[in-house]
């Protein structure tokens, strides 16, 4: 009885590096924003692309809690950051399935799971002031 011949495997593909870093490890398209906002300026940055699990942390990390801490000072900040924090929080959960690289340092998710506590956190009581605000 004859089985049939399996193909020989592919060679890597440009999905299997990190846009980043360079390492070879599972990767996930992936887009967050920073946005920085000053009395009557706004400061935005986004990076975009297929990041490993360690730069999806560490951009996270980075650019939610710049935009958590100063992105609101500003009349068009205010209302801008919390849908900014809010794409970046669903983005970034999509991606906790996400396993790490062989090479990827333990290091990063410590960080990003403290900024996703305080994000979510700060839209919580963003929605609750809101509410009570509609209420009065």
């Amino acid at each position: 009885m004859n089985s049939p011949s399996l193909p020989p495997p592919l060679p890597p593909g440009p999905e299997c590096y990190c846009t980043v870093c360079g390492t070879e490890a599972p990767t996930k398209q992936v887009m967050f924003f920073q946005h920085i906002g000053a009395i009557i300026l706004m400061f935005n940055r986004h990076i975009k692309g297929r990041m490993c699990r360690s730069c999806i942390n560490e951009y996270f990390a980075k650019y939610t809690a710049i935009t958590a801490c100063v992105g609101w000072w500003g009349m068009i900040s205010f209302f801008l950051t919390p849908f900014l924090l809010l794409n970046n929080l669903i983005r970034y959960l999509f991606c906790l399935g996400l396993k790490p690289g062989p090479h990827a340092p333990a290091t990063g998710t410590v960080p990003a799971m403290l900024v996703l506590l305080v994000v979510g956190g700060a839209l919580t009581v963003l929605a609750g002031v809101v509410t009570m605000a509609l209420n009065r």
